[in-house]
């Protein structure tokens, strides 16, 4: 069993309240009363908006002041940085931006156990339900560096592309940060061979046999927002690898390039974000209790992290669902639109683009030795296709989108 010390440090604020509530009153000694204060604060900015939490946290912040002698033992166990804690409590308290409840005026840290776990079971109950109702499967990617040449037609991230002799590369007219334009070169990203992918596809969506090649124009890294952009992403289908040969990427290009990844695959449940939650549901959640119960449900946080790559499933969305643009797009409707949309209409446009667009593949950040290709700040990118159009091999009209915190 952990100490209050150790949940403390990895943050699982709730679990050192329970575990402090445990300690006899007679070993209750200025530590103690940090330590409760300490985690009953960060509990309280954290996942429960309470000002009858924080002026608990107060009381036992200044208790442990007025014990002046134990303020090197804090210290210590604190690695030097307890200084300032009742300060910051104290300013809570204040709630000056009414970010916290002010019901009910006081509570004990006993009732605060009993509702909060009450308060999860309840929560718990209807995430799982929720999850229950919406699961998808997803293809899991992971990726380490090739240890010898991969075979031509084998799935890879980055690295040379394996084409049709007579292949034309893609170019697209675009503006990059610094405000040039000009007609670039697509930076070849990914291949997936569909006969190691698609064994572990539960849709049925995906191409049993051949190669999808993705490429995307770096310099101008387009975020997807203008309805006029079009070309700056590219997805080609290429029904057998027979015939494909290894093709040098443009000059231009090598520097978004590292050295061939090779990939692995796996089938995974597929969860929506907990602002999707929120937004279907209408509930709130805090993130650290929902991605709990997305755990506890399935969700293997190692294959889902902050460049988690797959395809299928649920967008890991950093900022909203993006179905909705894509089928405003595919309308020839600006997305600026969608906010002036009635509910009733925004409610018909979110159903109709969940029914009808895939997620075909999302990328994050790829990092080999010293060289980092990332999108954006931290950001993934998700290549999307209408379901009628991935049924007909037709990859001409994938719409990639960018977004990152």
């Amino acid at each position: 069993m952990k100490t209050a010390q150790e949940y403390i440090e990895e943050r699982s604020f709730f679990e050192a309240i329970k575990t402090l509530n445990e300690t006899p009153e007679v070993d209750r000694d200025a530590l103690w009363n940090y330590r409760m204060g300490y985690a009953l604060y960060f509990y309280a900015i954290n996942r429960y908006p309470k000002l009858c939490v924080l002026r608990l946290a107060l009381g036992y912040l200044e208790r442990a002041d007025e014990d002046t002698a134990s303020k090197a033992e804090i210290e210590r166990v604190f690695y030097g940085k307890p200084g300032g804690m009742t300060a910051r409590c104290q300013e809570a308290v204040e709630n000056k931006h009414g970010w916290y409840a002010e019901e009910p005026a006081s509570m004990s840290v006993e009732q605060l156990v009993r509702e909060a776990q009450a308060e999860h079971e309840r929560v718990r109950r209807e995430v799982t339900a929720f999850f229950e109702r919406t699961q998808r499967r997803e293809i899991a990617i992971s990726h380490h560096p090739a240890q010898e040449k991969l075979p031509v037609g084998a799935s890879k991230f980055y690295g040379t592309p394996d084409l049709p002799a007579d292949f034309d590369w893609p170019y697209y007219k675009g503006t990059d940060f610094e405000g040039v334009t000009k007609n670039r070169p697509l930076a070849f990203l990914a291949q997936i061979n569909l006969g190691e992918a698609a064994q572990y596809d539960r849709t049925g969506l995906l191409p049993k046999t051949g190669v999808l090649s993705f490429f995307y124009e770096t310099v101008s890294m387009e975020w997807g927002f203008e309805l006029k952009s079009e070309g700056y992403a590219r997805v080609y289908y290429f029904p057998e690898a027979e015939g494909l040969v290894p093709t040098q990427i443009p000059e231009e290009t090598k520097e978004w390039s590292v050295g061939e990844q090779a990939l692995t695959f796996a089938d995974a449940v597929s969860l929506l974000s907990s602002f999707a939650y929120s937004r279907r549901s209408g509930k709130e959640v805090d993130w650290d209790t929902y991605n709990e119960l997305r755990a506890e449900f399935g969700c293997d946080a190692a294959l889902h992290g902050d460049d988690h790559m797959k395809m299928l499933g649920y967008a890991d969305e950093i900022q909203n669902e993006m179905e909705p643009e894509c089928e405003l797009y595919s309308r020839g409707i600006d997305v600026d639109v969608q906010e002036e949309l009635s509910e009733e209409e925004e409610a018909e446009l979110v159903r109709n683009a969940a029914d009808h667009w895939v997620l075909l593949f999302q990328m994050g950040t790829v990092e080999d030795d010293e060289t980092e290709l990332m999108y954006g700040d931290c950001g993934l990118i998700y290549f999307w296709i209408r379901k009628e159009d991935l049924a007909a091999r037709n990859f001409d009209n994938v719409r990639l989108i960018l977004q990152c915190g």
